[in-house]
């Protein structure tokens, strides 16, 4: 019984390993990540962005004329509509030049 339970034990660390393996293939692979700079993108760029609409890139452009580039992504914070939670969705994406 216990010779069972190591085989069974055995088996799955060799399938976990092996599926450890092929997911960091998997992103080995993958697309390079879109970037945006928000201090110069005009209302269609911003709109790649996921979350941003063209109100939002409009607004994001506005508060850039108003109060200046960003220099920090937590800066977007200042335009309306855009929180905590859309700033981490858009944030691999953003570039502050």
């Amino acid at each position: 019984m216990s010779k069972h339970v190591l085989n069974i034990g055995f088996l799955l660390a060799v399938l976990f390993f092996l599926n450890v393996v092929q997911a960091q293939e998997v992103d080995s692979f993958s697309q390079p990540v879109f970037q945006v700079n928000v201090n110069t993108a005009k209302v269609e760029e911003l709109m790649k962005l996921p979350g941003i609409g063209r109100a939002k890139a409009q607004a994001i452009i506005r508060s850039r004329e108003l109060e200046g580039l960003f220099f920090d992504i937590q800066e977007l914070g200042r335009v309306k509509g855009i929180g905590k939670g859309l700033i981490d969705k858009i944030q691999a994406h953003v570039v502050l030049e």
